[in-house]
């Protein structure tokens, strides 16, 4: 996934991607998203693949 972002972004300029681990349960989901969301500027996700807060993977 991180290799198709990475030759993506060399065309475009996407307004980011947010990583979510299949381990995590959908209130553990919810709880990360409400923190990007008041957290986070778009400019901070402009180009950028990132874990959702809280994700201890790193892959």
């Amino acid at each position: 996934m991180l290799a198709n972002f990475q030759a993506f972004i060399v065309q475009e300029e996407p307004p980011g991607l947010i990583l979510i681990p299949s381990s995590r349960t959908v209130a553990q989901i919810m709880e990360g998203l409400l923190l990007v969301w008041l957290d986070w500027s778009p400019g901070q996700l402009k180009n950028q693949a990132i874990w959702l807060p809280g994700s201890s993977v790193k892959d």
